[in-house]
């Protein structure tokens, strides 16, 4: 069976055999690349990474996930755009920062296959719920399903899903787009949060684009 269907249908040993492959060093630092961070400090070094065991925060995952669709460049993520004085005249701007991430043909081969999620994997009820946009993402789940999160993408626009079970609080981040989405370690003070990669969003608490 390929390696392929382990990542469709979230089989982690098929992750783990990959990672093993692939070695502890070289998967912790595509996770750094990405930006990824441990909320304990740095990306753990020991094979529990191979299936994202660790905990990190909505936002650096999203802002992860929009490099698939920014073919490989990873864009820093912000809330707020600009701040014009009284006289509407600007006097912040967000830094639009970019840095390669991930070579542009693994970013598009992982896409393809994330699309499959969204199709046939542990995603597919997104497309029996009517969502019909060319889209690509990925779910995850603690063992015991406290936790549940999806990432996803479209060529604009991603957005991460974070729930956990005992509670009816969902956080929400989406992240931007410019070319034509691990366990979080604390729950969310609001139930949606946007950041933004590209351009501006009026509201970071609007839901008019979720």
């Amino acid at each position: 069976m390929p390696c392929s269907y382990g990542l469709i249908h979230s089989r982690n040993t098929m992750s783990v055999r990959v990672g093993q492959f692939a070695g502890l060093d070289a998967v912790q630092k595509v996770a750094n690349d990405l930006g990824i961070s441990s909320r304990s400090g740095g990306i753990p070094h020991g094979p529990a990474i191979y299936i994202g065991s660790f905990e990190t925060d909505l936002k650096d995952l999203t802002a992860a996930y929009s490099i698939f669709p920014n073919a490989g460049v990873r864009k820093q993520a912000y809330i707020i755009e600009r701040i014009d004085d009284q006289q509407h005249k600007p006097i912040y701007r967000a830094a639009h920062i970019s840095v390669p991430a991930l070579d542009p043909s693994a970013a598009w081969m992982t896409s393809q296959l994330m699309e499959e999620v969204l199709t046939e994997g542990t995603a597919a009820s997104a497309r029996e719920l009517g969502f019909r946009l060319p889209a690509a993402g990925k779910t995850g789940t603690t063992n015991d399903y406290k936790d549940a999160w999806f990432v996803a993408y479209t060529s604009t626009l991603t957005c991460g899903v974070w729930r956990i079970s005992s509670s009816i609080t969902c956080q929400m981040i989406t992240s931007r787009s410019t070319s034509r989405a691990s366990k979080p370690s604390r729950p969310p003070t609001r139930n949606a949060w946007r950041a933004s990669t590209s351009s501006p969003i009026v509201s970071p608490w609007s839901s008019s684009e979720i």
